[in-house]
């Protein structure tokens, strides 16, 4: 990092410069955490100044998006501690900056603290004061939280790295293994455990979540894994490039892997002389170090250790899961006229068997930006679906890329969720299903020329509300079938853009009436079976026939008086919610140009001439 300090000049008015900074987003291609000319740079990466401090972007802070250079520059930036974060756009990951830490004893107390590992140079800095025991399992969850298990007494512990203080937040409740793992992307940690009073033979390990909060294990799964007997772990990590917890048996001195759905499979086997005790991964590597006071790359699938960095300082066993996701930049900017050059973002592309999620809800965080859909082989199989499961208020992006037979399920909870898609991608995910729960639940399409409710309404469920999204003009076709299969209350609301239009099946559809509420005028429309309330740009316009003004299924004198009334009574020709004369008027606009004219009237009287 490089600071240019530019000599003030003295105006004759009074003048506020602040501070710049700028730098650039890049792959991280090698994967050794230092920024390439040769790194391929990315663009629309998104870089604000967390000013408060909140992790979170706020109008008002200084922010860009990064060009096709992958270049950026922050103006107006206030003078003192900054934290310049970063958030990459779909499919990647950010890599650097990151927080690799461990325990580190302090001589003179004999009690233990944070220490940031530099794994690039070896340099160890203490986060903070010691003043507690040594913990195993360490993970810093992306609010910057550090927390610990304690497997001697099977308990959870929150950790302040600014004092050393070590908060109990409660008893696990089973025989927890000595390490903890994080995943950002879903802001979730996992553990191992089997029951406390577990004898000979020994158990399986079975994969939980932790509430982090209370202590309690949440089983991932109800059934048994199929390898047991692995005894003594003290190292996890979670791989969330490939999605799955790898841990090392310091008794048989073998790798294994857990997926997300709990189940284990054994990778390789390591030298005796090889054992270690903490593990994390960096989004390229698996690292570890000893007491021997090195840091070392572990293959857990070769079964092989090489050193990397002499450290500069002794460390505890014990290390935590490296953290790169929402990671800031920190420093200092001392004068309001700096000129902040190289605060440079490292990315990584993510391989996994998933679909592309963005979730951006009241009271969750998936903090991943994407997850991309290709295959990696290089930790395992592959994986035959993929399940989402979301909890809470939820505002989800479902974005699918290219096209796959692969079966993928979006389940959310009971509040109100809203799910936007593209229309193509239940083109290209054939497999692609949607259940939005029970309450209000909305699906947002961003549809094509022609969309057929009745081609994906078999996956869909929950649905209470579709709305047409985009700039194209939509045919939307709805047949009675497909509205009975989307929730248990057979009816839906439609929302359409003024160009959008409506095209119905054969099924005996009626008018049942002209709805008015708070939310505007509607046509309620139904059939002996289902109910379709829609709102659309042609208010006034009957969308089942033209010219049945006063929608009882015929066409003669009456709808065409109507018209001439309306048109006797009122002034004004232009068709507004807000007169009072028109809001709750009958289907007067025949041409459906949202005018009252005399044309309207002409239209019907010269049907009921012809026939």
């Amino acid at each position: 990092m490089r600071i240019y300090l530019h000599p003030r000049v003295e105006s004759l008015e009074s003048r506020i410069v602040l501070a710049s900074i700028a730098g650039t987003i890049s792959v991280n291609g090698a994967g050794i955490h230092v920024r390439d000319p040769d790194d391929l740079p990315v663009a629309n990466g998104f870089i604000w100044f967390d000013s408060n401090q909140n992790g979170q972007f706020d109008p008002g802070e200084p922010s860009d998006f990064s060009d096709v250079n992958g270049e950026y520059q922050l103006e107006n930036v206030t003078p003192g501690e900054v934290l310049i974060r970063m958030k990459p756009p779909m499919g990647l990951i950010q890599t650097f900056p990151y927080e690799h830490f461990a325990m580190q004893m302090d001589n003179a107390s004999g009690n233990y603290r944070l220490a940031k590992i530099d794994s690039i140079s070896g340099e160890v800095m203490p986060l903070g004061a010691a003043s507690d025991t040594n913990r195993n399992g360490l993970i810093k969850t992306v609010d910057g939280e550090y927390f610990a298990s304690g497997h001697v007494y099977d308990s959870l512990y929150k950790i302040d790295a600014e004092t050393g203080e070590q908060t109990l937040v409660g008893h696990l409740g089973q025989q927890v293994v000595g390490g903890l793992a994080y995943d950002p992307l879903m802001d979730e940690v996992y553990t191992l455990a089997r029951p406390s009073d577990a004898g000979e033979p020994v158990p399986a390990l079975r994969l939980f979540k932790i509430d982090r909060a209370t202590a309690t294990l949440i089983p991932v799964s109800d059934s048994e894994p199929s390898i047991s007997g692995i005894r003594s772990t003290t190292s996890l990590a979670f791989d969330w490039v490939n999605r799955e917890i790898v841990l090392f048996d310091n008794f048989s001195n073998s790798a294994y892997a857990y997926n997300l759905q709990g189940e284990v499979r054994k990778l390789g086997v390591f030298a005796p002389a090889d054992r270690f005790y903490n593990l994390s991964f960096d989004g390229f590597r698996f690292l570890t170090h000893r007491d021997d006071n090195i840091l070392y790359e572990v293959d857990p699938i070769l079964g092989t250790l090489t050193p990397l960095v002499q450290l500069s300082e002794s460390l505890s066993v014990n290390a935590g899961d490296r953290l790169a996701t929402n990671e800031p930049h920190r420093m200092e900017v001392s004068d309001d006229e700096a000129r902040i050059v190289h605060v440079d973002f490292l990315v990584t592309k993510l391989k996994i068997n998933t679909a592309q999620l963005e979730v951006s809800p009241e009271n969750l965080k998936l903090l991943a930006p994407s997850l991309a859909l290709t295959t990696s082989t290089r930790m395992g199989d592959t994986l035959t679906e993929m399940r989402f499961c979301v909890a809470g208020n939820t505002n989800l992006e479902l974005q699918l890329a290219q096209t796959s037979m692969q079966p993928v399920y979006v389940t959310l909870g009971e509040a109100e969720d809203r799910v936007s898609v593209n229309q193509a991608a239940f083109d290209n995910w054939p497999n692609l299903s949607i259940d939005l729960g029970t309450a209000h639940d909305i699906l947002a399409v961003n549809a094509t020329q022609f969309f057929d409710l009745d081609s994906v309404s078999t996956r869909l469920s929950g649905v209470d509300e579709i709305q047409l999204l985009g700039t194209t003009a939509t045919t939307f076709q709805v047949e009675e079938n497909s509205l009975l299969s989307l929730n248990e209350s057979n009816s839906l609301t439609v929302r359409l853009a003024a160009e959008d239009r409506l095209q119905f099946d054969e099924n005996g559809w009626f008018v049942n009436r002209i709805d008015v509420s708070r939310e505007g005028r509607a046509h309620v429309l139904a059939t002996d079976q289902v109910m379709l309330t829609v709102y659309d740009g042609t208010l006034w316009h009957n969308p089942l026939q033209s010219l049945d003004v006063n929608f009882d299924g015929h066409v003669t004198t009456n709808d065409a008086l109507i018209i001439i009334n309306l048109i006797n009574r009122t002034n004004d020709w232009h068709l507004s919610e807000a007169a009072p004369d028109f809001i709750s008027a009958a289907y007067v606009d025949t041409n459906a140009d949202n005018a009252l004219t005399a044309l309207d009237a002409l239209l019907v009287i010269n049907q009921l001439n012809h026939f």
